[in-house]
């Protein structure tokens, strides 16, 4: 179907698995669908300046390349979604759970994160010359900071370790997937699905603005270019990443 994942690059440790596969696309123009593998990340990031934190060997901590030349930049927000979604069926099958996804790209079980994604994208010539997918899984973490209160593990939630190798083949097998949806033009398919895994979906959710303020709004959806779409006082608000954030 695609490259996805036929070749894994596996270390030990290194400082990002992100920024190590853009050294990579650097040096290798066929780096299409190369997978960095880590067992420990010692500067890993989340969105924005959130550090991603985690137990050596115990979870899954990875970046996938991929050259989506055929998406445009107005279109980038459709890849988020499509590997949000192939997070979200990968734990649905792995977990036996139910699994939502708060906008923009945080998964959650029982209202707790799962998993984060941060995709960082080159853009040109109107279209995307390569990304960057990060991701990570708690899988068999059991114990999680003070700050990380809300943050939860496959084996908290199941009650059992599990292979991280069997986690990551069953990641790949959806976003390889997922990506050849995209590849194929089925982008109201992959918005229709993100919709219908989207934590608050059609409910009253308590919001937070940049300032600190704290509000209440419906949950209508999110745009094709990525803004969430809140309902205020019966006046309909778009707001970008960093603008909101969902209190969960």
């Amino acid at each position: 179907m695609n490259s996805i994942g036929n070749v894994i690059i596996h270390l030990e440790e290194t400082s990002s698995t992100n920024l190590y596969a853009q050294n990579l696309i650097s040096s290798n123009k066929q780096a299409e669908g190369i997978i960095v593998l880590a067992d420990f990340q010692s500067e890993g990031r989340g969105q924005g300046n959130n550090k991603w934190k985690s137990e050596k060997s115990s979870n899954l901590l990875m970046s996938l390349i991929v050259l989506p030349v055929f998406l445009t930049p107005v279109n980038q927000f459709y890849l988020n979604m499509a590997v949000c979604i192939s997070v979200v069926r990968a734990l649905e099958h792995v977990t036996g759970l139910v699994v939502n996804l708060k906008w923009p790209n945080d998964i959650l079980i029982n209202r707790k994160k799962i998993s984060g994604i941060l995709i960082q994208n080159s853009l040109g010539n109107n279209q995307i010359n390569s990304s960057v997918i990060g991701i990570g899984i708690n899988v068999n973490q059991k114990n999680f900071s003070e700050q990380l209160l809300h943050a939860t593990s496959i084996a908290v939630e199941t009650g059992k370790d599990s292979v991280i190798k069997d986690v990551l083949d069953v990641l790949i097998d959806n976003l390889r997937i997922f990506y050849y949806h995209l590849q194929n033009s089925k982008l109201e398919e992959i918005r229709k699905m993100y919709m219908n895994y989207l934590f608050g979906i059609n409910e009253k959710v308590a919001m937070e603005r940049k300032s600190g303020l704290k509000f209440t709004g419906i949950l209508q959806g999110v745009s094709t270019t990525g803004e969430l779409i809140v309902e205020e006082n019966e006046n309909l608000q778009k707001y970008r990443h960093g603008e909101v954030r969902i209190v969960i």
